[in-house]
């Protein structure tokens, strides 16, 4: 039906137009929930990201991000306070098979791997001090790969991250 609306003779429909306008608005909320989880970390780096298992300045603690992106290498930190000369620690099996190793800092002396677990050694320079190691670590498949960080004798931690395509 052709409707005259000023000097112009068009066909519309009103109803449509509505609806379309109510999708835009949807649209633009989406969006905007989008961006505002971005900015957050959601997809990546920021405060909802980065995670701490452990009590910070304690004897022992892993940071580490929630959420990390396929094949790109991310780094978990583990603290540890030790008066022994070497540091032995764990960490578990399955979580390393959804992850590639990288390398190490300060370089691994000593990896020995059981069923459940892979403990690894490292050289204590300053016994009593707090030392901090890194992993880096590239994920290798798309998941939530949850997993444990230990010391024998003394505490372990959870840790859960998701990795996105």
């Amino acid at each position: 039906m052709i409707q005259r609306v000023g000097d112009l003779e068009i066909t519309y429909d009103m109803d449509f137009q509505r609806r379309e306008w109510r999708i835009q608005r949807i649209g633009w909320g989406l969006m905007a929930l989008f961006a505002v989880a971005a900015l957050l970390g959601l997809f990546g780096g920021g405060p909802l990201s980065s995670a701490t298992a452990g009590k910070e300045g304690s004897d022992f603690w892993v940071e580490y991000n929630r959420f990390l992106r396929l094949t790109k290498t991310t780094e978990v930190h583990i603290y540890i306070q030790s008066d022994a000369d070497r540091i032995r620690f764990w960490m578990d099996r399955d979580y390393l098979t959804s992850m590639e190793l990288v390398r190490t800092t300060p370089p691994v002396e000593r990896a020995e791997t059981t069923s459940d677990r892979v403990y690894f050694v490292f050289p204590q320079s300053r016994p009593g001090e707090p030392v901090q190691i890194t992993f880096f670590l590239r994920p290798l498949k798309s998941t939530i790969a949850s997993g444990q960080i230990g010391i024998d004798n003394r505490s372990t931690l959870d840790y859960t991250q998701i990795i996105y395509p």
